[in-house]
């Protein structure tokens, strides 16, 4: 077994990330592949007012909930706007991105296999 302090964490010590498709938003990688060896990732998205994270498409497939906010999420071709509560599958190759749409930061969860 691993030692425990490499297991545990906390958001608060994680450096968010930032990419060239995100526009006023942050990723905190909290379970990752590299990091702990795991066949999945399990991350908290951060989109301010007015942020997005343009639209990709990859290999990962997504399951994702709304902690706190509003978003439009792109599925291909078309958006569904969500809130607090709401959740969501992105398959495979899937063109996607995500745009908050609200006056409020949005917290995005998501586990990608």
């Amino acid at each position: 077994m691993k030692d425990a302090k490499n297991l545990a964490g906390h958001k608060k010590k994680v450096i968010p990330k930032t990419t060239t498709t995100m526009i006023n938003a942050e990723l905190y990688e909290l379970v990752t592949q590299e990091k702990h060896g795991t066949s999945f990732s399990f991350n908290i998205m951060k989109i301010g007012p007015g942020g997005e994270v343009k639209r990709q498409s990859h290999r990962d497939q997504h399951a994702i909930y709304i902690i706190s906010g509003k978003c439009r999420v792109l599925f291909g071709e078309e958006s569904v706007d969500m809130e607090e509560g709401g959740y969501a599958y992105i398959p495979p190759d899937l063109t996607h991105s995500f745009t908050n749409v609200g006056t409020d930061p949005t917290e995005v969860l998501i586990l990608k296999l």
